[in-house]
This record gives C-alpha cells, structure tokens and sequence, in this order.
C-alpha cells in the first residue's frame, strides 16, 4: 500500500567487474566497514564459476577491489552467470536497515492506494456511518525466506510469508503494521478511508488455487471475472523488482511486477447490524442493504 525510494540498487555485467574480495561479515567502527573477527574472505575473477559453484552464496560484501575494508562498502543480494545486483552500505548501516525501510519507510502512498481512497471519497463516503466497518486490510510484508538478502549467506530471491503458507491453511491475522485501517485501534492509522484489496489468503478460501495444473483451475467461484487484478498480497523481491499477487485470468492466483498495470476490485466490510432489505446478489437483483 505504500512505495520508497529511499535506497538505491544497481545491476552490473559480470564482465565489468574488477577481481576483488568479498567477505561473509563485516563490522562499522564509526568510519569504515572491516572484515568481522571471525568472518572469511575470498577472491573473485570468475564471477560465473563463483555463481555456479555457490561460492558467492556466502560472500556478499565487497569494497569491488582488494580491501577488506572501505567507508562504502558493497552488499551482493542477487547474482546469476551474467549479472550482479547490489545495494551499498554507509555511515554504519546494516542491511537489515535497508530491507526494513524499504518494506516499512513509508515514504509515499502507493497508486492503488492513492486510486482506493479517491474512489471511495467519490462513492462510498456517504456510506461510511451507518453502512462500512474499519476492519483493517492486510498487506503482510513478514518475511518468509530473505535468499540472497540473508546477511548470514543464501541465494536467490526473497520471499514474503504467504509462499511459506501456500500449500497450507490460509491465515487471517495480521500484524498491526500491516493491518491498514483508519483507526489505529483497527490497525496502524494509514487507511483515510476503510477500504482496500482482497489477500491472496482469502481468495484461496473463496476457492482460487494457486497451481498451473489445469484440472485445478478453478473459473467456478465468485472471485473469477476473466481479468487480472491486484491483491494486497506480496510475493517476492527479485533482482530488480517486487511482485505482488494477482488473481488472473482463469480465476488462479498468479503474480505480476509491482510496476504493471493490473485491474482493482475494492473491498469493503459492512457493520454487523446491516440487512439484506432486497435482491439475490445477482447482476439482475442486486443486493438492497438497510
């Protein structure tokens, strides 16, 4: 629900990288970066043998030369045969420090929901009294395996909680960070308007499945409308962006780039006390609320 641009991360050519050493850890004395007590280096000229052998797995800090010290130093979080992707660390940051204002240094709203808030202020804010619940809507950015982003070594991408729970019951609570409502006592406060996205947990209990087997496909429940559009549920941070789920075209749940253009389908939570005055929820006979 929210984007940052609080750090910067860059991809290099392997080719144009010089031999340097990395190192497993590193320490801040005040000024510079060092190689921790314990901690092992190596050197690196064949980037693509060091990919293909796991070397670099659990080597992620470099000056990019010979140093093992440096008052920037460089933090590898994903690496193929061709292609480096990093991020740099000064003035005594970790790169725990990194990932977690890059999840949670909410610097800006994002444009689903700048879009949520406008449309309900349009349509629904009339409604809010005596019709629409604060309930919080969750946007769960816990962690479920860092890869490559693991400080203590590991490869690959980073995955939020949700793929850890795929294949499991789906979850329902939130932690308060991630709950967006209006009211603090809901959930964090973010929210102008209680309004937001449908979890990719909830579409699983609506009857949406998450694998590509086609006898799994699910096109028979509520959820399905044979468009793509956004849920509030995070995926992954690959090498160059992050992903969030959708529910696609045929009803299942997929991904898609946080940078792509996909559809929006609101959600609101009505109060207790509201009615079904008329109708049978269909196109023909909405539903009539008092």
């Amino acid at each position: 629900m929210y984007g940052d641009t609080s750090h910067s991360f860059y991809g290099k050519a392997v080719g144009n990288i010089p031999e340097s050493t990395f190192m497993s850890d590193v320490v801040w004395d005040g000024s510079t970066y060092s190689l921790a007590s314990g901690a092992g280096t190596t050197v690196i000229s064949d980037y693509a043998t060091a990919y293909t052998d796991g070397t670099i797995s659990n080597y992620h800090y470099t000056c990019f030369n010979s140093d093992t010290s440096c008052s920037t130093i460089y933090f590898t979080y994903y690496f193929n045969t061709s292609y480096f992707y990093y991020f740099s660390l000064s003035k005594g940051e970790t790169v725990n420090d990194v990932l977690n204002n890059s999840l949670y240094n909410n610097r800006s709203d994002s444009n689903v929901k700048n879009f949520l808030e406008n449309w309900y202020s349009q349509n629904l804010s009339n409604y809010t009294d005596n019709y629409i619940d604060d309930v919080g809507y969750c946007n769960d950015r816990s962690i479920g395996t860092k890869g490559g982003w693991n400080p203590s070594g590991g490869s690959g991408y980073l995955y939020f909680s949700h793929y850890s729970r795929r294949n499991s019951a789906p979850m329902f609570s939130c932690n308060t960070v991630d709950k967006f409502s209006v009211s603090s006592e809901n959930g964090n406060g973010k929210s102008l308007y209680p309004i937001g996205l449908i979890t990719a947990d909830e579409v699983r209990l609506a009857g949406g499945s998450i694998g590509t087997v086609a006898a799994q496909i699910n096109k028979n429940y509520y959820l399905y409308s044979s468009q793509i559009y956004w849920t509030m549920t995070p995926y992954i941070i690959n090498h160059r962006n992050a992903l969030l789920h959708v529910v696609d075209q045929e009803g299942k749940i997929s991904s898609n780039g946080a940078i792509d253009a996909r559809g929006i389908r609101p959600v609101i939570a009505l109060k207790n006390n509201v009615n079904v005055i008329s109708g049978d929820g269909s196109v023909s006979e909405p539903y009539f609320l008092g």
